[in-house]
């Protein structure tokens, strides 16, 4: 295998057009006001959180994921801080939703699907960051994953919370994976319009979201198979393997 070279990743993502991965500039700002908003909106149930935390909360979940995905894509600095659109759209939601927040409370399930969207923009985001720099596919998806998830499991480890991620659940990281390989997949490979592609992937981690949780359907714990089901498991497999021997057998005794 060939060593990794940054100056032949750069050649590589210099002889691609970028039009051809580069989603728009606004869904990093939507990514980035969605995050915001379900950030102040987690702030909201925390006791003693002032308007201070609720900005640090914003922050996390506004442009957390944004600075993981050019930390690994090595863009320094990145993005959030190099534009100021990202941090006035952080200070406009949490302003909006501390003077709002008696009525947006009022929509019972808005968190729920503000964290859907969190994870396929996020996902599209990062995906689309590794696209530009020549990744690999599955460089591209395994990054796009990570930045999708990144931004919330800060926000719950400051909130002292234990990370969606590491519970069982609706489909969390899955959903979002399914909504990146897509997008990855569409791009460059179908060469679907980066508009199109990244619509499509939200749609598929909102509704994946959506309906599991409408269903009940959970991600399987770690101890769902215990020792006697695997032992149940080998015990028939081994009756098989006997039987077919057995088959087998019989087989070669009436052909001689």
């Amino acid at each position: 295998m060939l060593p990794y070279d940054p100056h032949v990743i750069e050649l590589v993502a210099d002889t691609v057009p970028d039009t051809v991965y580069e989603a728009p500039i606004w869904i990093s700002i939507a990514a980035t006001a969605v995050g915001a908003i379900e950030g102040s909106l987690l702030a909201l149930d925390e006791p003693d959180a002032d308007i201070v935390g609720m900005a640090v909360l914003a922050a996390c979940l506004g442009f957390g994921g944004g600075i993981v995905r050019d930390l690994l894509c090595g863009e320094l600095p990145p993005a959030a801080f190099r534009d100021p659109a990202y941090l006035v759209t952080v200070i406009v939601c949490t302003v909006g939703v501390w003077l709002a927040h008696h009525l947006i409370r009022r929509l019972g399930s808005l968190l729920y699907v503000l964290d859907a969207l969190v994870l396929g923009l996020f996902g599209v985001v990062g995906a689309q960051q590794a696209l530009l720099v020549g990744l690999p596919t599955v460089s591209a998806i395994l990054l796009g994953a990570i930045v999708s998830v990144s931004g919330g499991i800060l926000a719950d480890l400051l909130s002292q919370r234990r990370p969606a991620i590491m519970q069982a659940g609706p489909p969390y990281a899955t959903a979002s994976l399914i909504g990146v390989i897509w997008y990855v997949l569409a791009v460059r490979e179908l060469e679907l319009d980066a508009n199109v592609a990244a619509a499509v992937a939200v749609g598929i981690v909102l509704g994946l979201r959506v309906v599991a949780d409408r269903l009940g359907v959970t991600t399987p714990r770690a101890d769902a198979v215990s020792g006697d089901q695997l032992t149940r498991w080998r015990s028939a497999l081994s009756d098989r393997v006997v039987i077919r021997r057995e088959r087998r057998a019989d087989g070669d005794e009436q052909r001689s």
